[in-house]
């Protein structure tokens, strides 16, 4: 074949091929993969139109189709219901013709031409009214389902009981009279012989209110008021959901409760009481067997059974203290205990036997107590004073500390104890001394005695002093307490006794050291309680002696030999003394002298 031949462009064609090539011409992407998107993209959208054109043809019959079932059951329809309602319209602007004619000819075809209208239009239009009839109807109907659904579903329905040929009210369900029942059983806890109850009820299914709805107490008391036993009205103990007893007066009821709780209060000493059984004052209906006097309710409740309790081992308990504590014979206490003595351990609990009462009371109460802050001692240096002084500068005074405990009590015996308040009221003052730091400077040594040779050689003399030193006398002894010459009761005559002595003393002196007035032997160190105490004799040459007595302490032994300044004792406070103090005496042959002559 040979190929076509070209066809020349006209003018037109060539503007609208110019135009298409501009509209389409687009610049081609560079790279390989920005191609293959550009290639991808133009056959997607090349088929999609296509798909697009597919189901525009499939569907145009579908959509002619649905239109015509529409048009000829919906529009088609309701165009004729339409023509045939301006029909129906129509035929009223008749009847009112009609009517107006009727009134002319006279009051008998005013009532018969109503029923000739009604029944020529029936005729006439019986498609419509056919049609209107079939409409209307489904629809009244779920109306009037719907409306009957809401009025039974609204209503109320309960339970009418009749008990016997009375009718008692209306409860909620069956489970309300078993509860009643019940509780008839359990306010009847006497010998009610008298008392004859139905044990089936009758039913019935009725329409009421909620505020018409009986609760079981109510029917309880409604069946016990008709029963032809001895019942009668009044007031019911129950502790722990078993009656006590019953009695008329609710008041009464009322004070031997509160008679109850203050016997505890008194006894325990307790703030607050309370009873820790659940306790109810229940009014109804009870056998005249139940009911009791006040007299006889306070008798029921203060009576104690024997029950069961732990009892936990302290440190120093035994089987005898343990039974004694919980008024028990030690027999009873291992009979319930078989194993008691392999339990006998500080922390164990064993099985003990309480009479409980029958209400439980619980008691709180507080106990307040105090303990004694002790002061501390402190010292304060004086360079001035010696090592051996002491001055009390400020006296010690205890502090009080106050406590507050709260004890919780269960029928009389403590379980409990906590402290709640804790107080320091007053703090301890502290003891402040003054002490010395100023060293004392030492005695000089004795000089040894000379000795001389003696025939035969060896020495003679002793260490420490000769007893016959010729240097004691006046101006050669020392003062017996360093650093206090305070006299508080000087040689003479004292309380028409002869004092033959000096009492040395100063506030602080107890425990100062006492050394020797003068060398010598100690020749006496005894006790008196009745005069010196601890007391010391000293023996000195040319007839003198010292005493030193009151002592509390004394450093030396009978016989030793002492040196001047030596410390021998320390003052004191024994035998015969009002207070510490050195009572110290000279003695020259035996007779008192007055010591204030030889210093």
């Amino acid at each position: 074949m040979s190929k076509k031949s070209k066809r020349p462009l006209t003018a037109s064609s060539k503007a609208y091929s110019n135009k298409q090539s501009k509209k389409y011409k687009v610049k081609r992407p560079q790279g390989l993969l920005y191609r293959n998107f550009y290639y991808i993209g133009i056959n997607v959208m090349r088929h999609s139109h296509h798909i697009l054109r597919k189901a525009k043809a499939f569907l145009t019959p579908i959509k002619d189709f649905s239109f015509m079932l529409f048009q000829r059951g919906v529009v088609n329809r309701f165009n004729r219901l339409r023509d045939e309602f301006g029909a129906v319209k129509n035929d009223f602007s008749y009847a009112a013709k009609r009517m107006r004619i009727a009134k002319e000819r006279g009051f008998g075809e005013v009532l018969v031409e109503p029923l000739r209208l009604i029944t020529d239009g029936i005729r006439k239009h019986r498609s419509f009214v056919s049609k209107l009839f079939n409409v209307l109807a489904p629809a009244i109907s779920i109306v009037l389902l719907v409306l009957t659904i809401n009025f039974y579903m609204n209503r109320n329905y309960v339970l009418q009981v009749q008990y016997g040929n009375e009718q008692i009210g209306y409860v909620a369900n069956e489970g309300v009279y078993t509860q009643a029942a019940e509780m008839i059983s359990d306010r009847i806890v006497g010998d009610a012989k008298d008392v004859h109850l139905e044990k089936e009820p009758t039913f019935k299914l009725s329409v009421g209110k909620d505020e018409e709805l009986l609760e079981p107490r109510e029917v309880c008391d409604t069946v016990l008021g008709l029963t032809g036993g001895e019942i009668e009205e009044a007031y019911g103990l129950v502790v722990n959901n078993e009656l006590v007893g019953a009695i008329r007066s609710q008041g009464d009821i009322q004070f031997l409760l509160d008679d109850f709780l203050d016997a505890y209060k008194s006894d325990a000493g307790a703030k607050r009481v309370e009873f820790i059984d659940d306790i109810q004052v229940e009014h109804g209906y009870y056998p005249v067997s139940n009911i009791k006097d006040a007299t006889e309710l306070k008798s029921e409740i203060t009576t104690t059974h024997p029950t069961t309790v732990y009892y936990t081992i302290k440190k120093g308990d035994s089987p005898i203290a343990i039974a004694n504590k919980n008024d028990m014979t030690v027999e009873d206490l291992k009979e319930m205990n078989p194993d008691l003595d392999s339990e006998m351990y500080p922390g164990a609990r064993v099985k003990v036997q309480k009479d409980k009462p029958v209400l439980g009371v619980k008691s709180i109460g507080t106990n307040v107590y105090y303990k004694t802050l002790a002061f501390s001692t402190k010292t304060e240096k004086d360079s001035s004073q010696y090592t051996d002084y002491k001055q009390l500068k400020t006296k010690g005074v205890a502090g009080k500390e106050r406590f507050e405990e709260e004890i919780t009590y269960i029928d009389g015996d403590e379980v409990s104890r906590k402290l709640i308040n804790r107080v320091v009221e007053s703090n301890p003052i502290d003891a402040v001394y003054t002490v010395g730091t100023k060293e004392r400077p030492q005695p000089p040594k004795p000089k040894p005695p000379v000795v001389k040779d003696k025939p035969g050689g060896g020495s003679g003399g002793s260490q420490g002093g000769d007893p016959s030193d010729p240097s004691v006398g006046k101006g050669k002894f020392a003062w017996p307490v360093p650093g206090v010459r305070t006299i508080s009761s000087p040689f003479g005559m004292r309380n028409g006794r002869m004092h033959q002595g000096i009492d040395i003393s100063c506030s602080g002196i107890k425990g100062r050291a006492i050394v020797a007035a003068a060398s010598g032997t100690v020749t006496t160190k005894a006790y008196d309680s009745g005069g010196y105490g601890n007391y010391i004799i000293i023996t000195h040459a040319n007839g003198y002696s010292t005493r030193y007595g009151h002592c509390l302490s004394i450093s030396v032994s009978q016989g030793q030999q002492v040196s001047k300044g030596q410390k021998i004792a320390t003052v004191g406070s024994t035998g015969r003394s009002t207070g510490p103090h050195l009572h110290f005496e000279i003695r020259v042959n035996g007779t008192a002298k007055n010591p204030m002559n030889y210093y």
